[in-house]
């Protein structure tokens, strides 16, 4: 049984072997941060790596990788600033994030 239970769930070790996987919110869940705090909390990722899959691995998956992805000059400025930093608080704390604003297309969008 306790071997069976280790080989749930793999995602942790997908991303140690540095596999692309990109996560995305059109399925379930429908929340990134919600996504993050699952990938966390039940698929041995840390947050960081959560973070990544759904912005810098999910551009690569759609053939963006060099518009979009990351935040670096000449990318596209769509981003969400964030009430708490999901890499430092508590696991169990990810779920209560908001999200404060939005950047989409270099414009501001307030909450």
């Amino acid at each position: 049984m306790d071997q069976r239970v280790s080989r749930m769930n793999p995602f942790g070790e997908i991303v140690r072997r540095s596999t692309p996987m990109a996560f995305g919110s059109d399925c379930m869940p429908f929340d990134p941060l919600y996504g993050v705090w699952s990938a966390v909390a039940h698929h041995r990722i840390v947050p960081y790596e959560a973070i990544r899959h759904y912005t810098q691995s999910a551009a690569y998956a759609a053939f963006e990788e060099a518009v979009k992805g990351t935040i670096q000059p000449g990318m596209v400025a769509d981003l969400a600033v964030l009430s708490a930093d999901p890499t430092t608080i508590a696991v169990e704390k990810i779920p209560e994030i908001t999200v404060e604003m939005t950047i989409i297309d270099g414009r501001v969008h307030d909450r």
